[in-house]
């Protein structure tokens, strides 16, 4: 990707209601996910989200939390997945493990809070879509 000039952000969107998956659609699989008080919510393995928007370049936040042995993650442009998994803080940091970037970039540092607590990670994506 050639660029010409730097990026200009614009006012944040939010992309979750917090009522409904109203913008969203389940790909992949039955879907699973529901809105439980404001909270999505996937109870099992299934369906991938995919926000019915389209972005160039974009910076993410996320908010979430993970039970003990759960492995998930976050796909940018349904290509590169960020995880979000239950990784031991004391693992030599990998890009299979918290905060990777799945099979590219390792995090500098694993910063899990651990199981059951909430935890927030914004990243900035200037990747071609």
């Amino acid at each position: 990707m050639h660029r010409t000039s730097a990026p200009v952000w614009g006012k944040a969107i939010q992309l979750f209601n917090g009522k409904d998956l109203t913008g969203w659609k389940a790909v992949g699989a039955p879907n699973q996910w529901e809105v439980r008080n404001g909270i999505l919510t996937s109870p099992k393995s299934g369906a991938n989200l995919i926000s019915e928007q389209k972005f160039t370049d974009f910076k993410l936040h996320v908010e979430f939390r993970y039970q003990k042995g759960s492995n998930s993650g976050v796909y940018l442009r349904g290509r590169h997945e960020v995880q979000i998994e239950d990784s031991p803080k004391d693992a030599h940091p990998a890009s299979t493990l918290f905060s990777g970037v799945y099979g590219f970039i390792a995090p500098s540092e694993i910063a899990a809070l651990g199981p059951d607590t909430g935890r927030r990670s914004t990243s900035p994506s200037s990747a071609a879509m």
